[in-house]
């Protein structure tokens, strides 16, 4: 880097070697611990932590099992275990998980986020056994990539998906397809590798942006052109050519690209950095009522509410009824009865003592009675998404429920939890970008 600089005549002297290696290092060494202090200070005092695990494999193929605690203002990785010559059953995994809860403090531990594999369901059982305050969540982002999946693997979508992807495969590995598509759309066909989430949504959405290239594509001379070249252009233009000519293709794509327009939201969602556990149910309300009103045939919408069911069952935890309820922009629903019952049994779960129990009854009946500060509609709105003034549910608890001080206690939190395991997978990716890095520069 200080090569580069000197390239662009920028007088510039960098560091001496012993600089870096002594006094510079141990600075910035002093501000990582002075961040992570203030960082844990604010976990213990306001949110309480997430752990999460995920497993993972180094460029040498260890198989590792990351360890990640998490809260709205950071991730700290904690460690990697090497696995190898050890059975990944439920126990060994909760056991390594008991380890890191521990050493934080169980009362400062609010949730353990991990995969939905069998053995993670395993170890999360012997976790909340061991720690009856503390609640296990299977991945949502995970949950809903496979419910995707499954989707798009329905016999009503699977044949125009798989024509979609011989349409990009025929324009993309081509030299002369490509570059003639090319000259209609400033656009790139997308090929998404297996690793990320939503690849078939991510392909037919761009194909669809391209649709009006790839039509004139094959009726362009060149491209007539091409076909006259060889036997197999031309059997390949004519498969390329009946594909894009069929309309219930499009159609069909189209469909497949709205029904799952809010499933990928939710995806999305959950698949950051940011506090979500207030958020999660009512997305999930919002694409059973989104299925519904979708323009598939009745036993089609009847399979895919099947499948979003299915794994809602698996990935749901109480919590998501407990953030429900207690975020504000959705204060007086109607939350119905399972709704109110997992808040009623959680309440008893995280406020183990019989007077807070009550006590926070009490003050969430006056919070959705709107008594008070809960009844003014501008600090009300300040989570809506579409306000400008915009703060996390977490925070305006903090800010805002000093008049139900243990019920905030809970609210915060309850709402400053994340609900995936995506902090473990972004760490390893930063990690091995960085790696990458130093081993070509």
């Amino acid at each position: 880097m200080c090569k580069a600089i000197s390239a662009s005549y920028v007088p510039y002297n960098g560091p001496a070697h012993n600089a870096l290696r002594t006094s510079l290092l141990q600075e910035v060494k002093d501000r990582v611990d002075d961040a992570c202090a203030v960082w844990y200070k604010h976990g213990l005092d306001i949110t309480g932590f997430v752990a999460v695990s995920d497993r993972w494999a180094d460029a040498q193929s260890r198989p590792l099992l990351n360890m990640l605690l998490c809260s709205p203002k950071g991730h700290k990785f904690l460690k990697a275990i090497d696995t190898a010559g050890h059975e990944k059953s439920g126990q060994y995994i909760a056991d390594q998980m008991t380890v890191v809860i521990e050493k934080v403090g169980a009362h400062n531990v609010t949730g353990v986020i991990m995969d939905g594999a069998a053995n993670n369901v395993n170890a999360s059982k012997i976790v909340e056994d061991r720690f009856p305050q503390i609640f296990c969540l299977h991945c949502t982002a995970h949950a809903v990539d496979l419910a995707l999946e499954k989707i798009g693997g329905l016999d009503y979508f699977s044949g125009y998906i798989a024509e979609a992807r011989r349409i990009v495969r025929l324009l993309t590995n081509h030299q002369s397809l490509s570059a003639l598509f090319k000259s209609h759309t400033d656009l790139f066909l997308l090929k998404p590798g297996d690793t990320r989430f939503y690849t078939q949504y991510i392909a037919v959405r761009r194909l669809l942006r391209c649709k009006g290239a790839v039509q004139k594509t094959i009726v362009d001379d060149e491209f007539n052109a091409w076909t006259a070249k060889a036997k197999e252009n031309k059997d390949k233009g004519r498969i390329l050519k009946k594909a894009v000519l069929n309309s219930a293709l499009w159609t069909a794509l189209a469909r497949f690209c709205m029904l799952l327009k809010p499933l990928v939201r939710l995806t999305r969602l959950v698949d950051s950095n940011m506090p979500t556990m207030s958020k999660v149910y009512a997305e999930c309300c919002i694409i059973e009522k989104h299925i519904a009103a979708s323009v598939l045939p009745e036993e089609v919408k009847t399979e895919v509410v099947s499948i979003f069911r299915e794994r809602w069952d698996k990935m749901h935890s109480p919590l998501h009824s407990v953030g429900y309820m207690l975020e504000p922009q959705f204060q007086g629903t109607d939350f119905g009865t399972e709704v109110r019952t997992d808040f009623r049994e959680t309440m008893k779960k995280l406020l183990p003592n019989s007077k807070d129990f009550k006590t926070a009854m009490a003050e969430y009946t006056k919070y959705s009675n709107r008594e008070g500060v809960f009844g003014d509609p501008d600090i009300m709105s300040l989570t809506q998404e579409d306000s400008e003034h915009t703060v996390p549910t977490y925070q305006w608890w903090h800010d805002h429920g000093y008049e139900t001080p243990t019920l905030a206690r809970v609210a915060k939190r309850v709402t400053a939890m994340i609900s995936s395991a995506g902090a473990c997978e972004r760490n390893w990716s930063t990690y091995d970008l960085s790696i990458a890095r130093s081993a070509t520069g």
